[in-house]
């Protein structure tokens, strides 16, 4: 039985990299590993892979190739908002459609500046 990843990312999203040594790179996704719970994505976690010499490969080498990234580490990117963002999902007529859950910037959820009042002045008694 194929082992199923759970997860509301999917093969083609662009997603961004949150945390670890390639935070804040940006790529698609190409594939899923199911049993590490991973993700392949384009441009990102790349690692050198020796070449052995073969007759189809006569000089032999190093390649580049994209590493797995586990896929607590990475999120879906929203090009307008230009940040990551939580997906959720929406029933509407039947239908299950992804939802972006877009945070509020923290200049709004800042709570506003309190003008300093002056002190009171004591009155002297005379």
């Amino acid at each position: 039985m194929k082992r199923k990843i759970k997860t509301k990312l999917r093969v083609g999203d662009e997603v961004i990299v949150i945390t670890g040594k390639n935070k804040g790179q940006r790529g698609k996704i190409i594939s899923f590993h199911a049993k590490r719970d991973a993700a392949y994505v384009d441009g990102v976690n790349m690692v050198k892979k020796a070449l052995k010499k073969t007759e189809q490969n006569k000089v032999g080498g190093f390649s580049s190739q994209e590493s797995a990234i586990h896929i607590s580490n990475i999120m879906y990117y929203l090009s307008s908002a230009s940040s990551g963002v939580r997906l959720g999902y929406s029933k509407q007529d039947k239908k299950r459609e992804r939802i972006f859950k877009i945070p509020q910037s923290k200049t709004q959820a800042a709570p506003k500046k309190l003008e300093a009042a002056e002190p009171k002045k004591l009155e002297e008694k005379k």
